[in-house]
């Protein structure tokens, strides 16, 4: 990485990779486990994310002149470092693979009812190669342009939403003999906010502390709020038991929405479409990313990079069709996310407490 990224490149990277595929699935997901006081639950995981990308973060700004594989060779030795690396290069692989046959699958269901997923799925690769190929700073200023764009777009959406939903919905708003559903729920919002594991691949070389602080933890505050408005709008729209009933997505609920006052936004699907594919795009270029950095992290070899990005690549598209179906997809995905969720809080505690000790010991021969 010879060039660093900006702070505001940074977060918004964080907002594509974390928002992703996540936002269109998780207001059943919300309304599921806490009904209409999800925002309280989304508030507790969002204090905890924020905790969570926080520790990361400085783990990183202490490893600042060594990349990801290096410094942990430092604390655990080769062999350890090695199969850390290689879980985090099999996790990291296997979200952006999914997330582009999962994407596609909907894409095709949507839209392209005629296109194979095999041809939906290319197109998708070909769009990554050629970011993953220009590295890190061309895929910064994409999450940059288009995270921006999505934000704004999901926030108009929403707000169309919105206005035709009912109060009475999200009635009642809080209720204090639900605290402990609130709580318990709250853990089940987990998997949606994960996405801050990226920032082990991203140099952080030459960063001031404070502003980079406020940049990282300010956007997990700001996806915080998105995800309470999307739901709370879902919500508001068609209440918590035909969310939970029949488990639907934003786009379900889109699609039953008739805007005859605004004839250019009467069918929101298509700007939801356009809007959520921005944010996949930016995320899919993230993940593979991601895995070449970590691979190139072993190697060595900075002319092999583009041999790296090739054989990647191929080994994502293999493994997007490997499911037979969405469901599949899913399933696969689920299992990936119980990696990725040790990964972003026992891994980041380990190496938090581990690195402490090294200091003491430091400390302790001078």
């Amino acid at each position: 990485m010879e060039k660093s990224l900006t702070n505001r490149q940074i977060a918004l990277i964080l907002y594509t990779t974390i928002v992703g595929y996540s936002i269109s699935d998780f207001p059943k997901i919300a309304s599921k486990a806490a009904g209409t006081g999800a925002w309280v639950s989304i508030i507790i995981i969002t204090i905890f994310a924020i905790l969570l990308t926080y520790i990361i973060t400085k783990i990183q700004l202490i490893n600042r002149e060594k990349n990801f594989y290096e410094f942990n060779n430092v604390l655990f030795g080769r062999i350890p470092s090695l199969i850390i690396i290689l879980v985090f290069i099999v996790y990291f692989l296997v979200s952006g693979s999914l997330i582009v046959r999962s994407y596609s699958e909907i894409i095709k269901i949507s839209i392209l009812r005629e296109t194979p997923i095999l041809a939906i799925s290319t197109v998708f690769f070909m769009v990554i190669y050629y970011a993953v190929f220009k590295k890190i700073r061309v895929i910064g200023s994409l999450c940059e342009i288009y995270g921006m764009l999505s934000m704004l777009g999901f926030l108009f959406i929403n707000f169309l939403i919105l206005i035709k939903g009912k109060v009475i919905n999200i009635k009642p708003i809080f209720d204090i003999s639900e605290v402990s559903t609130y709580i318990k729920g709250s853990k089940d919002l987990i998997y949606p906010f994960l996405g801050m594991e990226i920032l082990f691949f991203i140099n952080l070389k030459g960063k001031e502390s404070k502003s980079l602080f406020r940049h990282i933890l300010g956007m997990i505050v700001i996806i915080g709020c998105m995800y309470i408005y999307v739901v709370e709008s879902a919500i508001a729209l068609v209440g918590v038991e035909d969310l939970v009933k029949y488990n639907s997505t934003t786009l379900n609920i889109i699609l039953g929405i008739d805007l005859e006052s605004l004839e250019l936004f009467r069918r929101l699907d298509g700007l939801y479409i356009m809007v959520w594919t921005l944010n996949i795009v930016c995320a899919c270029c993230v993940w593979t990313y991601g895995t070449i950095s970590f691979i190139s992290d072993i190697c060595k070899d900075k002319k092999k990079y583009n041999l790296i990005c090739v054989i990647v690549i191929i080994a994502s598209f293999l493994i997007s069709q490997y499911p037979r179906n969405i469901e599949e997809a899913k399933a696969i995905m689920k299992i990936n996310n119980y990696i990725g969720l040790i990964l972003v809080t026992i891994f980041p505690i380990i190496l938090l407490i581990t690195l402490k000790v090294k200091k003491y010991e430091n400390k302790k021969k001078k």
